[in-house]
């Protein structure tokens, strides 16, 4: 790791709770924690099955052990997390075997935090066919990465499909509702045809729609992503942007989740916050109930026996 990524904030500052980060990318906490941000007892890649000594690094970075509700997770693990939410969400994989996956595509393709670069949407494909055709491979994961994905009509008690966002100028939805609708999958994300690949695979529409929630910087690395968890919240985190604080897509950088969801839950009516803010009622709606820990110190070192990043 050079020491740009040591001292860059987007590595070494703690921005999300497990909380947050999980319902950022449609994850279950429980989820994110056992298998992506801590080491699993027992991983298995291929027909190997490791051992807590020798298992690798966890999938999402994380800045030091839970302690709900502080905030842990780094902007380049919220990065992290998108991806491994959309392995877990958009193939057939249980979490032992996405963990196995994603391990064997951060070992080929090398460097700090490969799974947050450029490299994970134009080659983590590759990595895995080539991995498919060892003896050893899993099952699972050969399915994932080769077969054509299954067709998925939505069923009578399936959530319906969202559509893409609207643009900023398009006039805000009717204010107040009732509730909020249900958090999509990663198989129900808008993904625009033009970056979907022609091989149908899970993994490679996956891969699609990772590249079309994520912009990146000139070093590489995930540099914004348009947060895949929501279903009607069109909702942006920048590393470039207020340390990366979510931020509503209408209300531009100024319309900052946080503060827009503390004034409602301090009195202040939907509507006159959409109006204030410029976001429609129905995105502050969905977010309302999040919470925020009492600021802290950003950068707190990992505990020695953590896997350093």
């Amino acid at each position: 790791m050079s020491s740009d990524v040591v001292l860059d904030a987007r590595f070494t500052h703690a921005v999300y709770t497990r909380a947050q980060a999980a319902r950022h990318v449609g994850l279950d906490p429980d989820d994110l924690r056992r298998t992506a941000m801590w080491t699993v007892a027992r991983a298995r890649v291929g027909n190997q099955i490791g051992t807590a000594r020798n298992n690798p690094p966890p999938i999402v970075t994380s800045l030091r052990r839970p302690s709900p509700p502080e905030p842990r997770i780094p902007f380049i693990g919220l990065a992290e997390a998108v991806v491994y939410a959309a392995v877990r969400q958009g193939t057939a994989l249980p979490p032992i075997l996405a963990h196995g996956a994603l391990t064997t595509v951060r070992k080929s393709l090398g460097g700090a935090h490969p799974l947050a670069t450029r490299a994970f949407v134009t080659d983590a494909l590759a990595v895995l066919r080539t991995y498919a055709q060892h003896e050893d491979a899993a099952p699972e994961i050969v399915q994932a990465v080769t077969a054509p994905a299954p067709s998925t009509p939505p069923t009578p008690s399936s959530p319906p499909t969202p559509s893409i966002p609207p643009t900023p100028s398009t006039p805000p939805t009717a204010p107040n509702p009732p509730t909020a609708p249900a958090s999509p999958s990663a198989r129900d994300l808008p993904a625009s045809p033009a970056a979907l690949p022609a091989d149908g695979s899970e993994f490679a529409l996956l891969v699609a729609r990772v590249a079309a929630h994520v912009d990146y910087g000139e070093d590489g690395y995930i540099r914004r992503i348009r947060l895949p968890g929501h279903a009607t919240a069109d909702v942006i985190v920048d590393s470039g942007i207020s340390g990366g604080r979510p931020f509503f897509a209408r209300g531009g950088p100024a319309a900052d989740v946080e503060t827009i969801v503390r004034q409602y839950q301090g009195g202040v009516p939907i509507g006159e916050l959409a109006d204030r803010h410029g976001v429609p009622s129905a995105e502050i709606a969905e977010l309302a109930d999040l919470t925020w820990p009492d600021p802290e110190t950003p950068s707190i070192a990992p505990p020695p026996d953590d896997h350093p990043r």
